[in-house]
């Protein structure tokens, strides 16, 4: 899904590393949210945790975090935050597709220092915002995909969403005279749950392959902007997978040279599962239901099939296997990102 606003990313700026520790979620923009929180419900097994009226925007979860995706209806009308300023997805919402993903960092004083370094170094920043359970900093990568680099600030995610009771959460804030701590309030031993009756029983979004147009500028600000660490570049560099401190899989993101003229696109998401008795278990619930598994991948770095939700985003669930990437660059280009 192209990404269709422009990038304000200068390669002269200096190295700030944010240093998240995962990728912990991904907020995409739906042509119907309601059958999109159908679908991450009952096929994929993700629980709806909070939905936001006036926006028009579901939220899924199995524990790993507040949220592993955020699902917001698309319109083209303006999206008003608690305090009646303009969201950050204002302008970003009239088509499907990726609205931003989200970065979880160790603490609030580390998202604030980061901060800090990025300002003092002229970059520009997207937007500043409060969610009340994190705050989080807006920017955009040199391809235009927009990144949310947030701390959490409460335990209790459910009993918050509980008490918010469908109201919008989000508001603007100002870093540079927001309190400061290092308390840690991720959890680092989820629970996870299952959503009884779904086809798939996964733990969790855990990372996301990129199709990128400026594959150098790319690689630069992920290392230095975001400070995550290459595991792995192909000897053509033509693709690099990138982690934070705390990934749940062999990566975070991986990045893939588009040929010249192409759009950057996100190529799919990535979802775990516990084991391969529950994979096998998926695959056959949703042959059962009629659903189509669009391709499986038996590779030395994972097991995993592939399905389409209702906008055609496609979605991965795997089981782990070895980081072997040199598996990967044998295959024929366009099968690499598949195989990641």
């Amino acid at each position: 899904m192209a990404i269709q606003e422009a990038p304000s990313f200068d390669m002269s700026f200096p190295q700030v590393q944010f240093s998240p520790r995962r990728l912990g979620h991904a907020n995409v923009f739906v042509s119907d949210a309601k059958r999109s929180l159908a679908f991450y419900r009952d096929v994929v097994g993700l629980e709806e945790v909070y939905w936001i009226d006036r926006s028009k925007a579901g939220f899924v979860s199995n524990g790993r975090t507040h949220h592993d995706l955020g699902l917001v209806q698309t319109t083209t009308a303006a999206k008003l935050g608690n305090d009646g300023e303009p969201l950050p997805s204002h302008g970003r919402a009239a088509n499907p597709g990726l609205n931003h993903l989200g970065w979880e960092m160790e603490n609030l004083s580390d998202l604030v220092a980061a901060y800090g370094r990025l300002t003092a170094g002229g970059h520009m920043v997207h937007r500043c915002v409060d969610h009340q359970l994190s705050k989080s900093v807006y920017l955009l990568d040199p391809d235009g995909f927009l990144h949310e680099i947030y701390a959490d600030t409460i335990r209790d995610w459910r009993g918050f969403f509980a008490g918010e009771a469908g109201r919008q959460v989000t508001g603007s804030w100002r870093p540079e005279t927001s309190a400061t701590t290092t308390e840690r309030f991720y959890d680092p031993t989820p629970v996870i749950r299952r959503v009884p009756n779904s086809s798939i029983h996964p733990e969790g979004f855990t990372h996301t392959v990129l199709m990128t147009r400026d594959y150098e500028a790319m690689v630069a600000y992920y290392s230095g902007v975001h400070g995550l660490r290459p595991v792995y570049e192909s000897p053509e560099s033509d693709f690099v997978c990138l982690a934070g401190s705390a990934p749940d899989y062999h990566f975070d993101v991986a990045l893939f040279r588009q040929s010249d003229g192409a759009m950057p696109a996100v190529h799919h998401y990535g979802f775990k599962l516990a084991g391969e008795s529950e994979l096998s278990a998926a695959i056959e619930r949703l042959t059962r239901s009629g659903r189509t598994v669009e391709r499986r991948i038996d590779s030395p770095l994972k097991r995993s099939f592939y399905i389409r939700d209702p906008d055609g985003a496609l979605c991965e669930f795997y089981t782990l296997g070895a980081p072997m990437f040199d598996a990967v660059v044998k295959a024929v280009p366009n099968e690499r990102p598949f195989l990641v």
